[in-house]
């Protein structure tokens, strides 16, 4: 009973890397890009109903709606896909969650990483060219 056991609140216990083995919507990082992605569309909504009377007619909103599709949305179906792929292989048994460190585990770990940084980044991006759009643009034009 005079024992003391010391109590570990913090452990350093890397595990596999897991995202291709399930769905992508189990990660918190494509969790957070699916947002982003969202608020990009729903973004690009508001500004083209609020500033409709000022690009109506005019090419911007072609423009801008084609950087959507090509720099968001395309790359998040894109992930959506390429993740179905390896997702398969570990479903028909071909692939299976390996130790950490191995060099499976190491090759998924940074596609995961690559594939989700590459959707935020582009998410962000989007994001900021459409402030930038508002605040030069749009104001200016008052």
């Amino acid at each position: 009973m005079s024992q003391v056991k010391p109590v570990t609140w913090f452990v350093d216990d890397p595990r596999p890397n897991a995202f291709f083995s399930r769905s992508p919507f189990h990660s918190w990082k494509f969790i957070v890009n699916s947002v982003l992605v969202l608020a990009n569309i729903l973004s690009l909504a508001l500004i083209a109903w609020k500033y409709w009377g000022k690009i109506a007619g005019g090419s911007l909103i072609f423009v801008v709606l084609t950087f959507l599709l090509l720099n968001v949305i395309y790359p998040y179906w894109s992930a959506i896909l390429r993740h179905g792929k390896i997702h398969e292989l570990y479903l028909s048994g071909q692939l299976t969650v390996e130790a950490v460190g191995s060099p499976v585990d190491q090759i998924l770990s940074i596609a995961d990483d690559s594939m989700n940084g590459g959707l935020r980044n582009t998410s962000f991006m989007f994001l900021l060219f459409l402030l930038t759009l508002v605040l030069y643009r749009f104001e200016h034009l008052k």
